[in-house]
């Protein structure tokens, strides 16, 4: 893909991946088991806990 960057570290067990024509990044912990995306366009995050079986989004636009 074009604009787009991935990097992985076998040692945290990480990998990122960012899309300059998206505007958005996504991190992943094997360790944790969590995954983080975030999008510039939209300003939401949104975290899910694979141990808990929970996810979390947030809006920066509309709150909680």
């Amino acid at each position: 893909m074009v604009g787009t960057w991935v990097s992985y570290s076998l040692t945290v067990g990480t990998w990122v991946s960012y899309s300059l024509t998206v505007g958005t990044w996504v991190s992943y912990s094997l360790t944790v088991g969590t995954w983080v995306s975030y999008s510039l366009t939209v300003g939401t995050w949104v975290s899910y806990s694979l141990t808990v079986g929970t996810w979390v989004s947030y809006s920066l636009t509309g709150g909680a």
